[in-house]
C-alpha cells in the first residue's frame, strides 16, 4: 500500500565523513598554565541528533566561545575531549542499553583565538531504538574553566513500523470486506420479512411474485462477498477510511523521534487507527447509500 512505501526501512547510511574522526587525546600536552584565565562557554549547550530509522554515522559540530580569548601559548593539543560517563538510553521502565562512545574530529582554535571548534561523530550502527544521553566534557591547561556538551540520540524503529501498519491496513481492508457482506446479507433478511408481511393476506400468486422480487437470504455469508467489490460507493468510502488510517499512522510516526522504543505503545499507536477506520468508514456510509 501508499504506507508502505512512506515508511523506509531500516538502513545504513552511506560512511566517508567518519574518516576525518581522528582525535587522540595528546601524550605531552603544554604544562604552562593559561594566563590570564580563560571560560569555554558552548554556543549550544545541548544538541539534539535524530537517526530516524536509519543507521550509520552522525555528525555535531560543536562551537566553544573562549572568554577572554587565549593566549598563544595554548596549542589544539592542549585541549582534551572526554567522554565520562556512557551515552544511555533514558527510560524509566526500558532494559538499560549504552551507545558506542563518540569519537572526535581534531579541535581547530580560530585565528582570533576566541572560539574552538570540533565535530562529534556519533555511529548508530545495530542501536536499538529509543533516546540515549550523554556529555562532552571539554579542558585544557590549569587556569581554562572546562565546559559540557550535551548530546541526545534518538533512533526508531521504521522496519516494525513498515510491518505493523501494513499488517494493520490489509486487516482493516479484511474486516471492512466481512463486514460489508454481512451487511448485505443483514439486508437481504430484513426485505425478504418485509415482503413476507406486506402480502400476508395477499393471493398465493401475489405472495409468489413477492418471494421471487425479494427471495429468502442465501444462508452462508461466503455468498455475499462477491457482492462487496462491485460496489463503487464501497471501494469510495474504504479507501478513504483507509487514507484516513495511514496518514494517522505516517504522523504519529513522524511525531515520535524514538517510534519504536516501548513495543506495546507502538502496536498499540499503529493498530488505532485501524479500529478508526473502521469508524470513519461507518460515517461516511451513513451520509449516502450509493453514488
Amino acid at each position: 500500500m501508499m504506507l508502505c512505501s512512506l515508511l523506509p526501512a531500516v538502513t545504513r547510511a552511506a560512511g566517508g565523513d567518519e574518516r576525518s574522526c581522528t582525535y587522540k587525546t595528546s601524550q605531552s600536552p603544554n604544562s604552562k598554565p593559561v594566563n590570564p584565565t580563560a571560560k569555554l562557554s558552548p554556543d549550544l549547550p545541548t544538541q539534539f541528533v535524530n537517526f530516524g530509522g536509519g543507521r550509520g554515522w552522525k555528525f555535531v559540530d560543536v562551537v566553544l566561545n573562549a572568554t577572554p580569548a587565549l593566549p598563544a601559548s595554548v596549542g589544539a593539543g592542549d585541549i582534551r575531549l572526554e567522554v565520562l560517563r556512557r551515552f544511555t538510553r533514558i527510560s524509566p521502565t526500558l532494559p538499560t542499553r549504552y551507545a558506542p562512545t563518540p569519537a572526535f574530529t581534531p579541535p581547530v582554535i580560530s585565528p582570533g583565538r576566541d572560539r574552538i571548534t570540533f565535530t562529534i561523530c556519533l555511529d548508530g550502527d545495530g542501536l536499538a531504538p529509543g533516546m540515549y544521553a550523554g556529555n562532552v566534557l571539554v579542558e585544557g591547561l590549569t587556569g581554562l574553566a572546562p565546559a559540557n556538551v550535551g548530546v541526545t540520540e534518538n533512533l526508531k524503529d521504521s522496519g516494525l513500523a513498515l510491518r505493523l501498519a501494513c499488517a494493520s491496513l490489509v486487516a482493516a481492508l479484511a474486516f471492512l470486506v466481512l463486514r460489508g457482506a454481512a451487511e448485505r446479507q443483514a439486508k437481504a433478511a430484513d426485505k425478504h420479512a418485509q415482503a413476507l408481511t406486506s402480502t400476508a393476506n395477499a393471493q398465493q400468486e401475489t405472495k409468489d411474485m413477492a418471494r421471487d422480487q425479494a427471495p429468502p437470504p442465501k444462508e452462508h455469508l461466503r455468498n455475499y462477498f462477491l457482492e462487496v467489490p462491485r460496489d463503487l460507493n464501497w471501494w469510495l468510502t474504504a479507501f478513504v477510511s483507509l487514507g484516513v488510517a495511514a496518514g494517522s499512522i505516517i504522523a504519529l510516526y513522524s511525531a515520535n523521534p524514538v517510534w519504536g522504543a516501548d513495543l506495546w505503545a507502538s502496536v498499540a499507536a499503529i493498530v488505532s487507527p485501524t479500529f478508526a477506520a473502521v469508524g470513519v468508514q461507518s460515517v461516511i456510509t451513513s451520509l449516502g447509500k450509493s453514488v
